[in-house]
């Protein structure tokens, strides 16, 4: 009895603390699993970010902080869960995703739908903390579109189930443009725009330089 209790309490801890798409590889690939290895996959990768969290955190004691970020988390982990992405890491106050692993061909469309349903619980979860005297938040998205390293990475002593290549990469650093426009909060690559075939509105932002890329780059907002 303890022993089936214990391999429960593991799995549901490997399920929470690393994900369920983590918890589905490592029982599926048994002690292969334990070893660096992966694939290139064509995704759509999100990064999501609070802008000024700095003075958000300052501005709120310890025990009211948690609080506030238990419920972003919530918001967060729920809408990507519910557009069929899947969580690759908390990052502080941020987060990390991706869609198509599981070979979904809608994957731009899905991404940018979570994207827009975000902003949307936000602005809803803003309303609740003005009841409690806290701090809104200001949501900040990068989304990108093309090949990614998905995998299992890391050393002897550690290792996680991520995402490498320069798709994170242009994903993560839109993100951060987006957190420095005053009125677009999702920023996508021209690849991912072009992928959703008109079916979701879309803005032409600006056309720039981004570090890493050879070609001037199309920015988009939703």
């Amino acid at each position: 009895m303890f022993r089936w209790r214990e391999n429960r309490l593991l799995k549901k801890a490997l399920a929470l603390y690393a994900g369920e798409h983590v918890l589905k590889h490592v029982l599926a690939q048994g002690e292969d699993a334990l070893t660096t290895d992966g694939s290139t996959r064509d995704l759509t990768v999100m990064f999501i970010d609070l802008a000024a969290f700095t003075e958000v955190s300052e501005a709120l004691p310890p025990e009211h902080l948690r609080g506030l970020m238990t419920s972003w988390f919530e918001v967060l982990t729920t809408g990507i869960a519910k557009h069929r992405g899947t969580v690759d890491t908390y990052i502080g106050d941020a987060v990390s995703a991706w869609w198509g692993a599981e070979g979904e061909k809608d994957h731009p469309r899905l991404a940018v739908t979570c994207a827009r349903n975000l902003v949307e619980e936000l602005a809803r979860l803003n309303e609740t903390s003005r009841t409690k005297q806290w701090p809104e938040l200001k949501l900040c998205i990068g989304i990108a579109t093309g090949p990614v390293r998905l995998g299992t990475y890391g050393s002897s002593k550690r290792l996680r189930y991520s995402m490498l290549g320069d798709t994170v990469n242009l994903a993560s650093r839109l993100c951060g443009r987006a957190a420095g426009a005053e009125k677009h909060s999702i920023l996508m690559s021209e690849t991912t725009q072009q992928r959703l075939e008109g079916c979701i509105p879309t803005t032409l932002v600006d056309t720039v330089m981004v570090k890493g890329c050879d070609e001037p780059l199309r920015l988009y907002a939703a």
